[in-house]
């Protein structure tokens, strides 16, 4: 037997009423490599359990109910062995049956997005980039933020979140390692401020890596930034073609160079390196991380994502995969084979923030370098603008009040296709934008439940084998 917890198993034998349970809406279960067992994971609980397969064949009705299968509402729980009823009961595979599962799931919705402690900005101090992606979602502009518009930004905190207890800048853009100056001081102006109210600080960055180089990194824990985010196309050949300087010369040796001189210090700060997969690079995606060098495999994390089409980069299709039947069966592939030869994956889909993306809270902004304020960090278009930090007090535009209520007010739960969904507790109804918009863009994993549920698994699991060295 195993479940997720470290702790011995209590036993439940005398708490558990066989009478009033019922198996947990979110249950998923997926045969082992060696066809030896079930592993189960609850995309609620995030619990884990792995059962002999000889349980099941003693048993089959049991999985039939664990997985709610019409026709399988009820079994003889007596029937069961004691001491898998206390596994299951205990990694709530099977629940009390008074316990509300879609009222949790809410609670914990709602409880995250209205969380009034923290203040989270995602700052570009350039909307200008050194590369030339042609998928890029954002709408180029030549522009940095200005001392002037550093000030206000300063003035803008302290008029409306001086009662705040933690701040989170996280650094876009554009590329904002172009202006590695106006990081340097806003930092340190944003941490005497934290100072002054008593909160705490925190920052994390997403740059292409061209300007990761060995001094900056060396900044890294006086800026607080504690987790770095650089995205690679695939190989030396493949990176190259997509993502060229504006000289159209390549830009995949120098990242690479920052990279590996990261990955061989000794810095705290954590390195996710998201890869970009399209139709033209997938292939080359596993001959890059097979040559990884074991620094870089014993520091980083990787994830992978499809490129979507987006209005800026004028709808081009450069996946033709997320059309198919099951996008994200690729993807997995690729996920598998990693962890397979010892990367640590980490795919954005699985994380238990309770949210699903960073602008999943109240007091989330994306500030431009003219001190715009968007409540998405797409595209950056004029119009998106809600309001402006030179506003003070008032900064939200008084004719997008509405939007900025109904912004926070949308929400899954009036959705059928999510009330029904085992992915609830994970995507929470996915990108507010979309929906805000009036469309639903569920996860490519919904399409391929049982190998999400392994790649679940196979993720927790070496995190816990991480942890242990």
């Amino acid at each position: 037997m195993y479940i997720s917890q470290e702790n011995t198993l209590e036993n439940y034998s005398n708490i558990i009423d066989k009478q009033n349970l019922k198996p947990s809406l979110y249950n998923s279960f997926v045969l082992s490599e060696d066809k030896e067992d079930l592993i189960g994971y609850n995309f609620l609980y995030k619990s884990i359990i792995k059962i002999p397969i000889e349980i099941f064949s003693d048993h089959e009705e049991l999985l039939m109910y664990l997985t709610k299968k019409s026709g399988y509402e009820k079994v003889n729980l007596s029937l069961i062995p004691q001491e898998w009823l206390d596994s299951l009961y205990s990694t709530k595979f099977i629940i009390d049956s008074n316990i509300d599962e879609l009222s949790l799931i809410k609670y914990h919705y709602f409880k995250n997005l209205f969380d009034s402690q923290t203040l989270n900005l995602t700052i570009l101090p350039t909307l200008w980039c050194n590369l030339t992606c042609p998928y890029c979602f954002e709408y180029k502009k030549p522009i940095s933020m200005s001392h002037k518009t550093q000030e206000m930004l300063l003035d803008w905190m302290r008029i409306n979140f001086s009662q705040k207890k933690h701040i989170h800048i996280s650094w876009f853009g554009g590329e904002p390692l172009l202006e590695k100056d106006t990081i340097i001081k806003l930092t340190k102006d944003i941490k005497r401020f934290c100072n002054e109210i008593n909160a705490t600080y925190s920052s994390s960055i997403t740059t292409n890596g061209f300007y990761f180089d060995k001094e900056f990194q060396k900044l890294l824990p006086e800026l607080s930034i504690n987790n770095v985010q650089i995205t690679l196309d695939g190989d030396k050949a493949a990176h190259d073609s997509l993502k060229k300087q504006i000289s159209e010369e390549g830009s995949f040796d120098v990242i690479y160079k920052n990279i590996i001189d990261y990955c061989e210090q000794d810095l705290e700060c954590k390195l996710s390196l998201r890869f970009n997969c399209t139709d033209s690079n997938y292939n080359s995606v596993k001959n890059l991380i097979d040559n990884f060098p074991e620094s870089v495999k014993n520091k980083v994390s990787v994830f992978f994502r499809w490129v979507w089409s987006n209005e800026a980069s004028g709808f081009k299709e450069f996946s033709s995969k997320l059309n198919e039947k099951e996008p994200f069966k690729e993807l997995f592939n690729i996920y598998n084979y990693s962890n397979l030869i010892g990367l640590k994956t980490e795919n954005p889909s699985n994380d238990s923030f309770g949210v699903y993306c960073e602008v999943d809270f109240l007091d989330q902004y994306n500030i431009d370098p003219l001190g715009n304020i968007y409540l998405c960090s797409h595209t950056f278009k004029d119009s998106e603008a809600i309001g402006s930090i030179y506003g003070g007090y008032d900064f939200i535009n008084s004719k997008y009040i509405g939007d900025y209520a109904r912004w926070y007010s949308i929400n899954p739960f009036e959705d059928c296709e999510c009330l029904k969904c085992k992915l609830l507790p994970t995507c929470f109804g996915g990108c507010r934008k979309s929906r805000f918009e009036g469309n639903r863009n569920c996860l490519e994993e919904k399409r391929s439940i049982s190998l999400f549920t392994k790649n679940v698994i196979a993720e927790i699991l070496n995190q816990q084998i991480y942890a242990h060295n």
